[in-house]
């Protein structure tokens, strides 16, 4: 297990050090200047210059991105051109936010999604499998920004159930961040909840086909403990699979998510830096962000080989 999980983190190392250099690669090839940017159209080319060497924006690519590696190891993600603040701080003050509505939408989706993929493979042909079956299909299909439009018409500006948007900390008030992440979290997790529901499904499906199914009912066991024990325990690596897949989704989606409901997150604050050329906080962000991917990833192989030994050694 030892030298399954040492070959898992030299894999996310590697993954990383890739990202690292896309996304450094793609940002220098943007159209704009930083520096111009940050002075105004009205600068002299002598100011943009010295802007440009303060920055580091005049030396060579390789030395700007090993000198940004070697800050990024160190916890120093660089100074924001736009808001003239250190890059850390700035995504410390906004990531809880996006974890901690992503982390509500992944319990969510899970603690649903599963659930509801059980009893369709149990009731299997029937109409509860049909009902679990058309609102999963509608959740893979249905956008997350247009679910979350629909939300705000209907659930805010029609029924005045819950604010339009805003974002509340839980340690501040917590009745009212609930109320502010209700909508939020329920798109989110929309699109999550049916492809757990769809593959608990169709991986519950095939192992109740299996012999050792039959022979524990022949034996006498109860049908739940021949669900829980036998056959939930053989269908959930394809569900724990999935897991990583939702949560890139999820990370992904937040950026829309956000931006509609007016939540200070991590999402909102790639596109505004991308709108003001602030490419110093996106190479940030973005780093950030593949890395709770990476290690998302990483966790979801060790847990590979906890449920199934045959995995660890491939």
């Amino acid at each position: 297990m030892i030298a399954f999980i040492i070959r898992r983190l030299l894999q996310t190392v590697i993954v990383l050090i890739m990202v690292s250099l896309i996304v450094f690669s793609i940002l220098q090839v943007l159209p704009g200047d930083p520096a111009r940017t940050l002075l105004g159209p009205e600068a002299s080319p002598e100011q943009v210059e010295q802007i440009r060497e303060e920055l580091g924006l005049n030396r060579s690519l390789p030395v700007q991105y090993f000198t940004w590696v070697g800050h990024a190891i160190q916890g120093d993600l660089g100074k924001s051109i736009a808001f003239r603040e250190d890059v850390t701080g700035i995504i410390g003050e906004h990531l809880p936010k996006t974890i901690y509505i992503s982390i509500l939408s992944m319990v969510l989706a899970i603690i649903i999604g599963v659930p509801a993929g059980i009893i369709a493979a149990i009731k299997r042909g029937g109409k509860i499998d049909s009902l679990i079956s058309v609102v999963a299909n509608f959740g893979m299909a249905v956008p997350a920004f247009w679910l979350a439009v629909l939300c705000i018409y209907f659930f805010s500006l029609k029924l005045g159930w819950f604010p339009v948007q805003g974002y509340t900390s839980p340690f501040e008030d917590l009745w009212l961040s609930t109320q502010q992440v209700i909508m939020p979290v329920i798109c989110l997790a929309f699109a999550a909840l049916a492809s757990f529901a769809r593959q608990t499904r169709s991986a519950m499906l095939e192992v109740i086909m299996q012999d050792f199914t039959r022979t524990a009912r022949s034996k006498g066991l109860k049908e739940g403990t021949i669900i829980i024990k036998h056959t939930l325990k053989n269908a959930i690596i394809p569900v724990i699979t999935l897991v990583g897949l939702q949560v890139r989704n999820i990370v992904g989606s937040t950026i829309f998510i956000e931006q509609v409901f007016n939540i200070p997150g991590m999402g909102r604050l790639v596109v505004q830096s991308i709108f003001n050329q602030d490419f110093v906080v996106v190479q940030g962000c973005v780093l950030v962000i593949a890395i709770i991917v990476a290690l998302t990833n990483l966790l979801i192989d060790i847990s590979y080989g906890y449920a199934d030994p045959r995995i660890r050694i491939k």
